[in-house]
């Protein structure tokens, strides 16, 4: 019988935001842009990412083997000036980022926000 980990990969997505700009009114809540997604989301060879990465999903599990006590995280920058934090570290688009998975559930955030530097989740 093999036995598994999970990983929970919650994503928080940052827009700029721009008061008045496209109908946002004074209030300044209307994201100018949706240039906080991401374009993809990898894991380790060997895990499977559940459900398969969409730009439009903010949360997703993982099944690690057991056997595994790292486990690899790639975030994939939607545009070029956006920035990537994974369990608050700065990441570059592309770049695996090691976590060290425990036995249960291990919990991943990674943050992205837009170029601008403003945003709202």
């Amino acid at each position: 019988m093999r036995h598994f980990s999970s990983l929970i990969l919650a994503l928080i997505l940052a827009a700029a935001v721009i008061p008045g700009c496209f109908g946002g009114g004074s209030d300044g809540g209307t994201p100018v842009s949706d240039s906080s997604a991401l374009s993809n989301l990898a894991v380790s060879d060997g895990v499977t990412l559940s459900p398969a990465f969409s730009g439009t999903v903010l949360s997703y599990t993982a099944s690690v083997p057991k056997t595994m006590t790292n486990c690899d995280v790639t975030a994939y920058a939607g545009h070029t000036s956006q920035t990537i934090e994974i369990n608050g570290s700065s990441s570059d688009s592309g770049e695996a980022v090691s976590v060290a998975v425990a036995d249960g559930e291990t919990a991943v955030k990674i943050k992205v926000t837009s170029g601008s530097g403003t945003w709202q989740i």
